[in-house]
């Protein structure tokens, strides 16, 4: 029953390798080191980002923002069967509060942005 609404949703994701996790160097004269036909353990740092931008967002809505989402994050890359990634995400998204016409004063809807940063860490086994 709601009006469909117009948004962009752009996204970005970069990563740099930040140095290796082992005695051997990641670069040998200017070009990629391969131990044994396999590159070494190395450390990755990286954001991940996304975002929801509402150009007519309905009136009861505070913000043109409809959902945000940015992850900080840090690749422990050990071999290509096992990894590890710490993140620190960082996520908005609408919420309404309904409207509640019996309540003194009365409370009238609206939709506002939630926040929530949860850390997590986990890992990938390649079987």
């Amino acid at each position: 029953a709601d009006d469909f609404g117009v948004y962009v949703a752009p996204s970005i994701s970069v990563s740099f390798v930040l140095g290796s996790l082992s005695a051997d160097a990641l670069y040998k004269e200017g070009k990629l080191n391969v131990v044994d036909g396999k590159v070494p353990p190395r450390l990755v740092a990286g954001l991940n980002a996304d975002l929801e931008y509402a150009f007519d967002p309905p009136a009861s809505q505070a913000t043109h923002v409809n959902k945000f989402g940015a992850t900080a994050f840090v690749d422990f890359l050990f071999t290509k069967e096992l990894a590890f990634r710490l993140g620190i995400p960082v996520k908005a998204q609408i919420v309404t509060r309904e409207a509640d016409d019996k309540a003194v004063p009365k409370v009238t809807e609206k939709k506002g942005l939630q926040w929530s940063v949860p850390v997590f860490l986990t890992s990938a086994i390649k079987m």
